[in-house]
């Protein structure tokens, strides 16, 4: 686990001091629409756990939708800042439509697909601040080795005492490095695709021309939360790093790591060279979206849970 020095405010929180947050919660109670009517100023602690890990399947695991077997040689994240909201997200954050706050579900006539993957860079519509007023942040930016740390502090937040229901998590790298690094060999039968990723959600990930944006695609919104924040109190983000790779189908590499035929005998012995993946492949691409899927199907959960008493 790396701590990185502490780093600059990615750009994206100009456009929360534009809407009326010009101090965010260094003020807690009197800056812009921050919610003062909750209770006093608190300080909570944030941790993530690994799921994978945790369950003896953080290197190696089977795709049970693929029935690919994965293997990790490096599977490295950074998390943070994190910002907790007051209410929960009544809107479909992927920009197809509004979401029915009772089902759950897209407006009739949208189509489900934003529903079950990550908020996709067309949500102008889709302020979270739509989902109730800021109650607390952590600026944090750290990087967690997904392949050895169960359990990562990512340092400590300040809220205001009161409820949040939902939370934006930004998965934003320090300068220079990448939001997710991945490099493995992917095996079914006879058949293996080593593969290496990195991902910044830079401007190699993003279709800028068609309207993407770097900082809205590394923000998870809408992750649901149920907490009364609390002095002292605990934010759990859990990560399960299988369901980055739910459902990839990895037989679409197979002509893009097969050998070029030049004649030579190859040696079945040798290791094959990884294929990087992009967002121009299959593979790349899906990957690229399960890591930013929300919902119960997605890798991500947060749980609160509160101090315990004195004495207790």
């Amino acid at each position: 686990m790396v701590h990185p020095p502490a780093a600059a405010r990615p750009p994206a929180f100009g456009r929360l001091c534009r809407l009326g947050l010009p101090a965010l919660l260094a003020g807690l109670g009197s800056a812009g629409c921050v919610d003062s009517t909750g209770g006093e100023r608190v300080r909570f602690r944030v941790e993530a756990e690994n799921v994978a890990l945790a369950e003896g399947q953080a290197a190696d695991f089977v795709d049970e939708q693929s029935g690919w077997a994965v293997h990790l040689d490096v599977a490295a994240l950074y998390l943070g800042p994190l910002y907790l909201w007051s209410d929960e997200p009544q809107l479909d954050v992927n920009g197809v439509g509004y979401v029915d706050p009772v089902r759950r579900l897209p407006a009739a006539g949208q189509s489900p697909w934003g529903a079950l993957l990550g908020p996709s860079a067309h949500a102008a519509g889709a302020d979270q601040l739509r989902a109730g007023n800021l109650r607390g942040e952590l600026t944090e930016q750290v990087r967690v080795d997904l392949l050895t740390d169960t359990t990562v502090a990512l340092g400590e937040g300040t809220a205001l005492a009161g409820p949040a229901r939902s939370a934006e998590l930004w998965l934003e790298p320090v300068s220079g490095d990448e939001t997710l690094r991945l490099r493995g060999v992917a095996r079914r039968g006879a058949e293996a695709l080593p593969f290496a990723l990195e991902l910044s959600y830079d401007d190699d990930w993003v279709d800028v021309a068609g309207g993407d944006s770097p900082t809205v695609l590394r923000r998870l919104r809408g992750l649901l939360l149920s907490a009364e924040l609390a002095e002292g109190g605990l934010l759990s983000v859990s990560v399960d790093h299988r369901r980055f790779f739910a459902g990839v189908d990895w037989a679409s590499l197979l002509d893009a790591a097969a050998p070029a035929d030049t004649g030579a005998a190859v040696d079945s012995g040798a290791p094959a060279e990884a294929v990087v993946l992009t967002r121009e492949d299959d593979v790349g691409d899906v990957i690229s979206r399960r890591v930013r899927q929300v919902g119960s199907s997605g890798p991500w959960a947060l749980t609160w849970s509160p101090a315990a008493p004195p004495g207790g």
